[in-house]
């Protein structure tokens, strides 16, 4: 999340310890190896699991996480009158049999996702297209319909007939445009930037007044602090002596020797 805000050329910019490009709060908070082994090591699925394989062929590596955020989009948020239907490209130029071409966006290669927002820029429903076959699981749609009229008929589903008009507004931070090896990955970094700015503006329709930006950071803050025991935040004067214990070693995470087998 915090380098979705602070842009850097590559993974390693981050964790040198050059004077010039030198950022302390990462290798602070973690090793450069261990964070790429979580990156590199990163399933949302058990790939054995022939179940939830059946269910989405093409998008089972992340659908129990875009279901999971789908339902907590809708359920913990009651949506403006004003809606809109619009359909977004995350760029992906790699091998990916579904990948969309759509030279009107600025990506012009990527996955295709239809969303539906409310006038305040809160995402409440969304589909990532996987091609042709995709099944939408709508009982209202009919086949003389067109694909493009199929999706809005699933998207507004339960807004049909109610009367509703047509505003958006979406702020995004630069998460997403790291680049990932994996399609799926990639498409995790977008609904979690997605999950902020919603979270972002329930907090703001709570009465709340915070920039944006101050609100990302926060989060983070309170995230790495819940994580490791301890507020991150620089304090000013003389740092304590246990201010200098190395924060990535507060997280529980220390080699043990293992015990001897017996034969």
């Amino acid at each position: 999340m915090l380098m979705g805000i602070i842009q850097r050329p590559n993974l390693r910019v981050y964790f040198s310890r050059k004077h010039m490009l030198e950022t302390p709060f990462f290798p602070n908070v973690t090793s450069e190896e261990r964070f790429s082994l979580l990156t590199r090591f990163l399933h949302f699925v058990n790939n054995t699991n022939k179940e939830i394989a059946k269910r989405d062929p093409k998008l089972y590596k992340i659908l129990p996480v875009s279901e999971y955020l789908k339902n907590k989009f809708q359920k913990v948020y009651i949506r403006g009158k004003d809606v809109s239907v619009d359909e977004s490209l995350l760029l992906w130029k790699d091998r990916l049999s579904w990948k969309q071409y759509i030279p009107m966006k600025a990506s012009q290669f990527g996955i295709k996702i239809f969303e539906l927002f409310d006038s305040a820029g809160y995402l409440w429903n969304f589909i990532i297209y996987s091609g042709s076959g995709i099944k939408l699981g709508c009982e209202i749609t009919k086949e003389t319909y067109l694909f493009s009229t199929k999706v809005v008929l699933r998207l507004c589903e339960e807004l049909l007939y109610s009367g509703r008009l047509k505003d958006q507004l979406l702020e995004t931070f630069l998460l997403e445009r790291k680049r990932q090896k994996a399609w799926y990955k990639k498409l995790f970094n977008h609904l979690v930037n997605t999950a902020v700015l919603n979270d972002y503006i329930q907090y703001c329709k709570a009465g709340n007044k915070k920039d944006h930006l101050l609100f990302r950071i926060n989060l983070v803050n309170k995230i790495i602090a819940k994580s490791h025991g301890q507020n991150l935040e620089k304090r000013k004067g003389r740092p304590s002596d246990t201010d200098m214990e190395c924060t990535r070693l507060t997280g529980q995470h220390f080699i043990q020797e293992n015990p001897k087998t017996e034969i």
